[in-house]
This record gives C-alpha cells, sequence and structure tokens, in this order.
C-alpha cells in the first residue's frame, strides 16, 4: 500500500469518509475534480450550433453535474430558478384555475410568459443599464415605424430590470385587466366573481369564457415575436460571444402537476423556437425522463409528436467503463484528501471478485447505471468499513441490503407523478425467480392487488389498467404485459426478447421495446439493484440467463 506524506500510516477507511454528495448542487468538494464527460457531452451542450439542449435522464445521472460545468466553462451564463418567477403563484392564481376549468386555451398566455422571461433576461445580460436598453429600444423601434413592437417595449420598460417575480406577477395581472377591459368591468369585480365571492350568473359564465378566451386569442404574441426577430438579428446574430440560460429544477414542486405540465410543455416549444433564431443564444433545460413522459402525457395537445422534439435531446447514458472511472477518480480524489499520493493503488481498496464475479460487474449491476447510484452504494460501503484498509465482499453484502431498499424507495418517488401506484404492483414481484416468463405472474397475485392498492383514488395506468380487468374488458395476459411494461420503463425489468439476443434494459439501450413485442413467453429479468428489497434470491431463475457471471468488459446487464 502507498503510504502517508504524513510518515508512514497505512490506508485505512474512516466512518464519515466519502467519495461525494449525492446531489449535483452539493457535490463541490469532489466534482470539480472528478467530473467524467460522459463521453463528449459537455462539448455537444456548449455548442450553440448543436440543437441538443434538453437535458434527459433519470434521477442521479447526472444532469446537474453536466449544467455545473458549464457554468464553469463559460462566461455568460445564467441560472432562471424556477421557483424564483412566482409560477407559484400562477397556479393558484384564482383566474388561472377558472380559466383551465373552463377549457379556455391558455397555451397561448403560457408561450408569451417563456418568451417575455427569456427576452428579458437576455437583454439584461447584453446591456448594463436601464438607460443603454432604452438608448438600444429607441434606436431599434422608433414610434413612427414600428408602432406595435414600440407599444410592447414601452408596456414593459418599466419593468425589464426589476426582480423576475415582479415580472410574472405583472403578466397574470396584466391579463386579468384585458379580460376586464372585454367583458366591460373593473379588475377587481373579474377576480371576485371568478373567486365566487361575488355570484356569478350562467349568462355571465358564458360571456366571461367567450372574452377570456378572445383575450389570450389577441395577446401580444405578435409584436412580442416582431421583437424577437429584430433583437435575434441585431444583438445576437453572431456566433461569438456565447450566452446561456440554465433551467434546472423543473422536477422540483414549484408548481402544481396540472400547471407545471403545462409550463414545461409550452417551455419546450419555446426554446425549439429561440433556438431557430439566436445564432449565438442556447437556452438549457435539465429534466428528468418520468416528468418529460408525464408532460406529453398530461399536457398533449392534438397533433403533438414527441418525436419532433427528440433532436433536442442529450440523453445521459453511462457504460459500465464510465462508471468504473466514476469510481475510481472519486476513490483517488478520497485518498489525496487523506495525505495519500495520487498513484495510490485505487484497485486495492476493493475486492477483485465477489461471488466469483469481478467486482465492477458485481457493483455496477446492482445499480441503474448513474453516477449517483455508484456514490450512494459505495458511500454505504465506506460508512461499514472503518477502520479497515480495503473493502471486503461481505461489507459490499451488508451495504447492498441498505442500498436496494433505499434505492427502490426512490424509484417509488422518483415516478410517483407518473404511477402513484407504483409501489402496490411491485408485490408482483416480491421473491420471484430473478428470471421468469411473463406467464409466471400469478393470477391470484393480480386479482388480489386490485383492493391493495395504496393509493385507489389515484387514476394512474395501473389502477385503471386493473379496473379495465375486473370489468371484463381485457385479459390477464394484457394485464401481465402492461404491468411488466410498466416495470420495464421505471428501471424494475428487463425483456430477454429470444435466445439470441442480450436482455434490454430501459435505463441501457436505445432501442425501446413497446408492449406490443412483449409476449406470454418473454423472459422477464429483474435488476439486481433490487434482488435484496424484493427478496430475489440471485441463484434462482425459471430458465438460463446471462446476468450473472458475466466475465467480459461489461457486466450482463
Amino acid at each position: 500500500m502507498a503510504k502517508s506524506k504524513r510518515g508512514k500510516d497505512r490506508f485505512h477507511f474512516k466512518k464519515f469518509d466519502t467519495i461525494g454528495a449525492m446531489d449535483g448542487h452539493d457535490d463541490t468538494e469532489f466534482l470539480p475534480e472528478c467530473f467524467v464527460d460522459n463521453p463528449g457531452l459537455l462539448e455537444c451542450l456548449i455548442d450553440p450550433a448543436r440543437l441538443e439542449r434538453i437535458v434527459l435522464g433519470r434521477t442521479g445521472a447526472g444532469k446537474t453535474a453536466l449544467i455545473e460545468q458549464l457554468k464553469s466553462a463559460e462566461e455568460r451564463v445564467r441560472v432562471v430558478e424556477p421557483e424564483n418567477l412566482s409560477l407559484q403563484y400562477l397556479s393558484n392564481s384564482p383566474i388561472l384555475l377558472y380559466l383551465e376549468e373552463q377549457k379556455v386555451h391558455l397555451e397561448l398566455f403560457y408561450k408569451l410568459l417563456w418568451k417575455h422571461v427569456f427576452l428579458v433576461e437576455l437583454l439584461q445580460m447584453k446591456f448594463s443599464s436601464a438607460g443603454s436598453l432604452t438608448d438600444w429600444i429607441n434606436k431599434q423601434f422608433p414610434s413612427k415605424t414600428e408602432r406595435s413592437a414600440n407599444q410592447y417595449m414601452e408596456d414593459w420598460r418599466g419593468s425589464f430590470f426589476s426582480v423576475m417575480e415582479k415580472r410574472v406577477v405583472e403578466m397574470e395581472e396584466k391579463l386579468v385587466s384585458k379580460i376586464a377591459g372585454e367583458v366591460g368591468v373593473n379588475s377587481e369585480l373579474v377576480r371576485a366573481k371568478i373567486s365566487g365571492s361575488d355570484a356569478m350568473s350562467e349568462t355571465e359564465k358564458v360571456t366571461y369564457h367567450m372574452k377570456a378566451q378572445a383575450v389570450v386569442s389577441q395577446l401580444q404574441i405578435e409584436q412580442l415575436n416582431q421583437i424577437i426577430e429584430s433583437v435575434a438579428k441585431d444583438l445576437f446574430s453572431k456566433p461569438t460571444p456565447r450566452f446561456y440560460l440554465v433551467l434546472d429544477k423543473l422536477d422540483e414542486h414549484w408548481a402544481d402537476n396540472r400547471f407545471r405540465y403545462q409550463l414545461v410543455r409550452t417551455l419546450i416549444d419555446t426554446i425549439r423556437e429561440f433556438s431557430q433564431k439566436f445564432k449565438s443564444v442556447k437556452i438549457v433545460i435539465a429534466i428528468r425522463e418520468d416528468l418529460l413522459q408525464a408532460v406529453f402525457k398530461y399536457a398533449k395537445r392534438e397533433g403533438l409528436q414527441e418525436q419532433k422534439y427528440t433532436s433536442f435531446y442529450l440523453k445521459l447514458n453511462w457504460s459500465q467503463r464510465d462508471l468504473m472511472q466514476v469510481l475510481e477518480k472519486r476513490l483517488r480524489r478520497l485518498c489525496q484528501k487523506k495525505g495519500f499520493s495520487r498513484d495510490h493503488p485505487i484497485k486495492d481498496l476493493f475486492p477483485d471478485r465477489i461471488n466469483a464475479e469481478p467486482f465492477s460487474n458485481y457493483f455496477i449491476r446492482r445499480t441503474l447505471f448513474t453516477p449517483r447510484d455508484v456514490v450512494d452504494f459505495f458511500n454505504r460501503c465506506i460508512k461499514h468499513a472503518e477502520g479497515k484498509e480495503k473493502i471486503g465482499p461481505q461489507i459490499v453484502r451488508t451495504a447492498e441490503g441498505e442500498y436496494s431498499t433505499a434505492r427502490l424507495i426512490a424509484l417509488y418517488e422518483e415516478w410517483a407523478s407518473v404511477y402513484p401506484n407504483l409501489k402496490s404492483a411491485t408485490s408482483l414481484l416480491k421473491a420471484m425467480p430473478k428470471s421468469f416468463t411473463l406467464e409466471s405472474l400469478a393470477q391470484d397475485r393480480i386479482e388480489a392487488l386490485g383492493v391493495t392498492l395504496e393509493r385507489p383514488e389515484e387514476s394512474d395506468d395501473i389502477s385503471r389498467l386493473l379496473s379495465k380487468y375486473y370489468e371484463g374488458g381485457c385479459s390477464i395476459g394484457d394485464v401481465r404485459r402492461d404491468i411488466a411494461h410498466i416495470f420495464y420503463k421505471v428501471g424494475m425489468l428487463g425483456f430477454k426478447m429470444d435466445n439470441f439476443q442480450s436482455t434490454v434494459w430501459s435505463f441501457r439501450e436505445s432501442t425501446y421495446v413497446a408492449p406490443q413485442e412483449i409476449v406470454s413467453l418473454t423472459k422477464c429479468e429483474i435488476c439486481p439493484a433490487f434482488f435484496r428489497s424484493l427478496g430475489v434470491n440471485p441463484g434462482s431463475s425459471s430458465g438460463g440467463n446471462q446476468m450473472d457471471g458475466s466475465e467480459g468488459e461489461e457486466a450482463g446487464i
């Protein structure tokens, strides 16, 4: 073993040693020196000419870490925090709630909101003061030749250098004011009518609906588009200098889901529009896969095709080699912090094999192939290795039990907005063999599932599927297939489509397995990350598989 700079003390793990924090925002001690570019993603994200600007990945895939590296690499980066936009104010607005309930199409309003926010942020980055911005406005939009655009700039000039929250609140207030003007009353009466403090007749309801839809349809979108065209051409037409607007934390609960899905979908539309106009600007968002699925499911408009957006995705997928590099870099950083040299033999810190399987295969297969999983699992190993010089096989197994339970809970939380009844449905996999055919999912356990749903009031795909089965609308085979496909999407199951192919996992493959491809004899594999939490015997199987004992460079998973 290498020697310490402070003397001949040998390396020992201490109870509170770690190889980093779970969240990229908190990982300031390790991330800057241990970042692994997977592979060339940062270069792709930095280039404004590249379409990819929606950083997409599962929980812990490294979205925030990539954003942090962008902020470090580039000079002109501004972070737009959703919670600082007063979007919670919008989601609680009685006016917007009423308009949503009355099926008034608010898409234009949300797009106007995002365009306005981005325009103001870019102008703030370009101009150092309100005076210099005013000079540019007067030059660019003389009142006699550009009346509509000039009017828009005049309407909003006073808030261009105000705090972001104020601008969003003003957008809602202007919408209410316009509706009031159309109806012929003041804003306070409109709020009173809609909040219910002043009763509204049926005739008034029809009038308010018609007037509100007319107001939304006539929003200043044309004037704003004209300004955006001018700003893009006059201020951001050259490739350099480069400007970045970054939105992270979209996964957090900064607004009611019903509004959040609409806001995120119109945000994606707006980013797509801006990418076509601004040569030196890149608007980047980081978003979890489960949230994106929910957006396209619950905020889908007629004619919307998700395929049109895939060119903008920057997907974070990790190989076993990449993840072992993450582990080794962080272990090397830990050794340096403890006073050991750079050439400390990292591989001496963990066992060569576990259960006759190479350590790298065993360890990485028990993750969902994300850096966060690697950090979490190994930190738990360190906790049980206090005072020891290396991590032994038994320590890994002990830590695995804790990690597996925590990982399953995290999976439920990650997918709660899409599958609130996932936890109940997981009972179907308890104590199952690690490998089984679809028809092995017992019918009596499926039929009993409907009465054990923890959240039966939630109308998700699982509860709807069971209701359809109980009512005779589908067969037990349909239920098996669709529930197995849900398990596949969230990462609990993989599918072996035939004897000549490797098992396919949603968190590893670019190829997507559609429900229609799954048949009763399709081989299902439980992800090793959940063996311990589901009570799965790693040695049990209803047939051969390629998941255990892989000696190759990449594990079978």
